[in-house]
C-alpha cells in the first residue's frame, strides 16, 4: 500500500475525538445469518444524524454520540425498516441484537418482492445474489454476471486479464474448485462472494483471489422440503431434492442431486498448419462439439447445540455411482502437405467420431466445532476438518475413431489415478481486545496426494483395448504429494470513522512429483522431483465511512498460484488429432500483488454507484505454449512466460426507475500488459480491455418476473494467441404459485446468436485458426418447497 494512499484514509481520523459509542448486531430473522453492510443511523430531535455500516458479522458501532434522546433506524435493501427510541446517557450503549424481516410490497395489479440487488460491492468483495438470476442452473452460471470475470465453454475463469481463483464453500477451501462450481445447484446458494484481495485468514492460493459460495442455511425450527427439476434443449435433464429438519437444539438434513447435464454445444471450424521439414502440413476440421456430465451426489448432515456456548456440525457426502464427465465430437477431417496453390496433396480424409470421459467416485465428510466464551459470540474458538477420498480409481479416456472410406482406426489415450486424498483442517481463535479491536489467529493444514497416477497413448484394437505406441515411453507413473502448512494473524480495529484490518499469513509448501517410466529398450528410469519453500503473504484492508451512505475503501494483498499436478506431471498425453499436451515439472509458482481503491455512494430506493480503481502486478505468469511437433501436430506445454500488469477502473451502478423495474449495469476498463521473457523472446503484449454486464429485473402483473441479462467480453490477447470479443444474452420468465410453493421458470441463453468468435494462435513454424459458434438453447426449471419452519 503506497504511503499517500494510507494517509488519505488515516489523516481524517486524527481529528475525531473518542465519544460515546452506540453498538449492536443485525441478524436476518428467518436465517439468523448476519446482515452485512446495512445502514444504521441515530437521529436527534434537532435532526443531527450519525451513522455506520454493519460489518461481516452484522455488528455496527456509531462513534461520537452525545448524551440525549435519539431514534435508531436500520435500513437495508430487501428488509423492512426498523425504528426504535434510544436513550444515550454518556456511556457506551449496547442495543443488543436487532432482527430484520424481509419486505414484501403489494401494489395494485403488481406484486413486488423486495430483494437485494443482483450484484453488490462490499468493502473487500463483490456479492452475487443467487435468487436474482433464475436462469442460472449451477454455481458457475452465476459467474457470467460478475464484473471483469469471463467464463469460457470449459468453465475456465479469467479475471482482469489473467489470474486464477480458489473456490471456498461456507468459508473453507475445496479441491477441484471449477468442478464444484459445476455441481452445486443454484437453488442451494444464498450468494456468491468474489473476494479479489482476501484477508490473511484465507489461504493465499489463487492469483485472482477467492470465489466463495455461501449455501442457504438456517436455524429455524420445523421442517423444509425443497425439490426442483431442470431440462434444456441441449438434452440436459437433472433433479434436486432436500429435506431439512430442525428442533430447538439439533437438526439434520439430506440432499441429493443428479442427472444428465450438458455444459456446452458448439460448432468448431479449425485450420492448423505446421511446418515439417520445410513443407507446410495442414489439418482442416469441421466438427460439432458437446460436453457435460452424468452424476449423482448425496449429502447428509447433523448439527447440535451441545451447550449454549458449544456447537457442532458434521456431514458426509458420497457419489453412490461413478460420476462421469463426457465429451463428444462429430465432424470431418482432411489433412496433408499443402501445395503452393493452397490445396492438400495426398490428403488423408476421414470422418471423426470422438468420445472422451473422466470417471470418479468420491466419499468424504466435514466436521466443524465452535466454542463461544461470550454470549455475543465475539470471543470464540473453532476447529474445522474436511476430507475426501477416492472410492475407486479415477479413469480417463480419449478415443478418436477415424472412419475412412475403406477402413476404421482409433487412437487416443487412457489415464488413471489411485487413492487420491484431499484434506483441509483449520483451527481459528478470535479474541476481542476492545469495543472496536479484535485479534484473530489460526493454523491450517492442506494435504493433497495421489500416490499413483499414470497415462498411456496408443491405438485401440477391435476389442477396445489400448495398445501403446511403439518407440515411446510406457508404464509412465507419477507419485504426487502437496502439503501446505499455514499460520496467520489479523488485527482489526478503528479510529473514529476509519476501520482497518492488518494481516499476515505464512505458508510452507512441500510438493513432490516423482516420475518413473520404461524406455522402448525396456529400461526403467526414476526421476525424483521435489519443491519446498516458505513465503509471507501480507494483507491490508481499510474502510472510511464518510457518512452512512458514502464509503471509501482501500486494500492490498499478495497471492500465489501453485501449478496443478496435471501441469507438473512430465509425461506426454494425447489430446486430439491435432495436438499433444505435456506437463512441465520445472514451472514455478506465479505471484501477484493486488491494489484496490474504491468509492461507493448509496441512495434510497436501491440506487447506488460504485467506482473502483485497481492495479495488479504478476510474476512468473503461467501460460500454455504451443510448439510444432512431428506428424503435423502441435505440442502444448505450460511455461513461466514473464510478468503482467493490469491497471484499470470498474464502474457499477444499480438504478430502480420504477417499483416494477430494477436495472444493474457494470463496466470494466483496464490496460493489460504481458511482458514476455521466454527462451529467446522478449517483448510486451499490450491490450486495452473493455467489458460490461447489464442485468434487468421487471416485476410484471399477476406475479410474473422477467429477467434479461447481457454481457460483452472484449478481445483477449495472450502470449501466442488472440480471441475476438463476443456478446452473450439470456432471458427468463418466472412465476410462483400456490403461496410460492411452486416456482416455474422458462428462459433461453444466447438469445441473439452472438456467442461466437475466432481464436487464432501463431508461433514459429505453425498457425492455428479456430472459429467457435455456440448454440442457442432454451430451458425449463420447476421448483417446489414446503416448510413449517419458524
Amino acid at each position: 500500500m503506497k504511503p499517500t494512499l494510507l494517509l488519505f484514509f488515516i489523516l481524517p481520523a486524527f481529528y475525531i475525538h473518542a465519544q460515546t459509542s452506540v453498538h449492536g448486531k443485525l441478524l436476518d430473522k428467518d436465517t439468523e445469518l448476519p446482515v452485512i453492510y446495512a445502514n444504521v443511523t441515530v437521529i436527534a430531535s434537532d435532526s443531527t444524524m450519525l451513522g455506520a455500516v454493519s460489518d461481516e458479522e452484522g455488528r455496527f458501532s456509531i462513534a461520537r454520540v452525545l448524551p440525549g434522546n435519539y431514534t435508531l433506524t436500520v435500513n437495508f435493501m430487501g428488509y423492512r425498516e426498523v425504528q426504535k427510541p434510544l436513550r444515550v446517557d454518556g456511556k457506551n450503549s449496547n442495543v443488543g441484537t436487532i432482527y430484520l424481516e424481509e419486505q414484501v410490497e403489494n401494489l395494485e395489479e403488481v406484486v413486488v418482492k423486495s430483494s437485494r440487488p443482483a450484484v453488490q460491492y462490499k468493502v473487500d468483495r463483490q456479492i452475487i445474489n443467487a435468487e436474482a438470476f433464475p436462469a442460472a442452473h449451477v454455481a458457475i452460471d452465476l459467474m457470467e454476471n460478475v464484473p471483469s470475470v469471463s467464463v469460457d465453454v470449459e468453465g475456465n475463469i479469467k479475471y482482469r486479464g489473467d489470474g486464477t481463483f480458489r473456490v471456498f464453500i461456507n468459508g473453507h477451501p475445496v479441491a477441484n474448485g471449477v468442478e464444484k462450481l459445476r455441481q452445486i445447484p443454484s437453488s442451494q446458494i444464498e450468494r456468491i462472494e468474489i473476494i479479489t484481495n482476501p484477508p490473511a485468514q484465507y489461504a493465499s492460493e489463487g492469483t485472482a483471489g477467492i470465489i466463495q459460495v455461501i449455501l442457504k442455511k438456517n436455524r429455524m425450527q420445523g421442517y423444509a422440503i425443497n425439490a426442483n427439476t431442470y431440462a434444456n434443449s441441449r438434452g440436459a435433464v437433472q433433479g434436486y431434492f432436500s429435506i431439512d429438519k430442525k428442533s430447538e437444539k439439533s437438526g439434520w438434513y439430506i440432499n441429493t442431486n443428479g442427472g444428465h447435464n450438458v455444459w456446452s454445444n458448439f460448432k468448431l471450424q479449425q485450420v492448423q498448419t505446421v511446418m515439417e521439414d520445410g513443407v507446410p502440413y495442414q489439418t482442416r476440421l469441421n466438427q460439432r462439439y458437446s460436453n457435460g456430465a452424468d452424476r449423482m451426489y448425496v449429502e447428509a448432515g447433523f448439527n447440535h447445540d451441545i451447550t449454549d456456548k458449544d456447537y457442532i456440525d458434521m456431514a458426509v457426502h458420497i457419489n453412490p455411482f461413478k460420476m462421469k464427465n463426457f465429451r463428444t465430437i462429430r465432424g470431418n477431417v482432411s489433412a496433408g502437405p499443402l501445395t503452393e496453390t493452397g490445396d492438400l496433396q495426398a490428403a488423408e480424409i476421414y470422418r471423426l467420431r470422438s468420445s472422451g470421459f473422466e470417471k470418479f467416485h468420491y466419499i468424504g465428510g466435514t466436521l466443524n466445532y465452535e466454542h463461544y466464551f461470550k454470549t455475543d459470540k465475539s470471543h470464540k474458538i473453532s476447529a474445522y476438518a474436511d476430507v475426501s477420498y477416492y472410492l475407486s480409481p479415477y479413469e480417463e479416456q480419449q478415443k478418436d475413431r477415424k472412419l475412412y472410406t475403406d477402413s476404421v482406426s482409433a487412437v487416443g489415450y487412457e489415464g488413471f489415478e489411485n487413492k487420491e486424498l484431499v484434506l483441509d483442517s483449520k483451527i481459528n481463535y478470535t479474541l476481542p481486545l476492545s469495543e472496536k479491536s479484535s485479534l484473530e489467529t489460526g493454523m491450517e493444514i492442506e494435504v493433497h496426494q495421489i500416490p499413483l497416477l499414470g497415462n498411456e497413448n496408443g491405438t485401440f484394437d477391435a476389442g477396445g483395448n489400448l495398445v501403446p505406441y511403439s518407440g515411446q515411453r510406457t508404464a509412465q507413473t507419477v507419485d504426487f504429494r502437496r502439503n501446505i502448512y499455514s499460520g496467520y494473524a489479523t488485527f482489526k480495529s478503528g479510529i473514529g470513522l476509519l476501520e482497518y484490518q492488518l494481516g499476515l499469513r505464512v505458508e510452507n509448501t512441500y510438493t513432490k512429483t516423482d516420475y518413473s517410466y520404461r524406455t522402448p529398450e525396456g529400461e526403467i528410469f526414476f526421476v525424483p522431483g521435489t519443491d519446498k519453500f516458505t513465503q509471507l503473504f501480507p494483507t491490508v484492508h481499510l474502510l472510511y465511512n464518510i457518512s452512512e451512505q458514502t464509503q471509501l475503501v482501500g486494500n492490498y494483498s499478495r497471492r500465489i498460484d501453485r501449478p496443478g499436478y496435471w501441469q507438473l506431471t512430465p509425461y506426454r498425453r494425447y489430446q486430439s488429432v491435432t495436438a499433444y499436451f505435456e506437463g512441465n515439472p520445472d514451472i514455478r509458482p506465479s505471484y501477484i500483488n493486488a491494489y484496490e481503491v474504491g468509492f461507493k455512494q448509496n441512495w434510497s430506493n436501491k440506487n447506488y454507484l460504485s467506482i473502483q480503481l485497481f492495479h495488479r502486478a504478476g510474476t512468473n505468469v503461467i501460460n500454455d505454449i504451443n510448439t510444432s511437433d512431428a506428424g503435423g501436430l502441435l505440442l502444448i506445454k505450460p511455461h513461466n512466460v514473464g510478468t503482467s500488469k493490469s491497471t484499470g477502473i470498474e464502474i457499477m451502478g444499480n438504478y430502480k426507475p420504477a417499483e416494477w423495474w430494477e436495472t444493474n449495469l457494470s463496466t470494466s476498463l483496464f490496460d493489460y500488459r504481458l511482458h514476455i521473457d521466454f527462451e529467446n523472446e522478449q517483448q510486451t503484449r499490450k491490450q486495452f480491455n473493455y467489458e460490461f454486464k447489464w442485468n434487468n429485473t421487471l416485476s410484471l402483473p399477476h406475479g410474473f418476473i422477467l429477467k434479461y441479462n447481457m454481457n460483452y467480453n472484449s478481445p483477449v490477447q495472450e502470449v501466442q494467441g488472440t480471441r475476438e470479443g463476443f456478446l452473450n444474452s439470456s432471458a427468463s420468465l418466472q412465476k410462483a404459485v400456490a403461496d410460492d410453493r411452486w416456482t416455474f421458470t422458462v428462459g433461453a441463453y444466447n438469445l441473439l446468436g452472438t456467442a461466437k468468435y475466432d481464436y487464432n494462435t501463431t508461433g514459429e513454424g505453425f498457425s492455428n485458426n479456430q472459429t467457435y459458434n455456440y448454440d442457442t438453447f432454451a430451458f425449463l426449471k420447476v421448483a417446489f418447497k414446503l416448510d413449517n419452519q419458524q
